[in-house]
């Protein structure tokens, strides 16, 4: 890669995204980036693009609130970042809490955020926070 490293491509991107400055954001985002999200939560599968991950994140919101508590930044080569996210995900219906920790593998291409797969460190009690929140089905 060219240009800015990874980890300061993506720290600018975590700059817009915290600063809810979604044009920005889009500016950061290149055309084709993917989000992976798990299949067992309720903001499972793929979003694509700057419209995309603004999408994902609110359905999140939707379904929780979601406090980060910190973060560290790794680079992975020339294109890959891994950011450690400590989070607490509070269930909107329930008001039950899990703090946990989310691995977030990113992409960076020519000086873009080209997406992220995300990795739970225990994706069956969050979706268990969220299925009891939602209640019977």
């Amino acid at each position: 890669m060219t240009g800015p490293d990874a980890v300061s491509v993506l720290a600018g991107f975590y700059d817009s995204y915290r600063s809810r400055n979604w044009s920005e954001l889009a500016e950061r985002t290149g055309p084709d980036a993917v989000w992976r999200q798990a299949a067992s939560l309720p903001w499972a599968g793929e979003w694509k693009g700057a419209d995309g991950f603004a999408a994902m994140m609110a359905r999140i919101a939707e379904c929780a609130t979601l406090t980060v508590t910190g973060n560290r930044s790794t680079a992975l080569g020339a294109d890959g970042v891994l950011v450690e996210v400590d989070a607490t995900f509070t269930a909107r219906t329930s008001g039950r809490s899990l703090d946990t920790r989310v691995l977030e593998l990113y992409r960076v291409r020519d000086g873009l955020v080209d997406g992220a797969d995300a990795f739970y460190l225990d994706t069956h009690a969050l979706a268990g926070l969220l299925a009891e929140s939602a209640g019977p089905r």
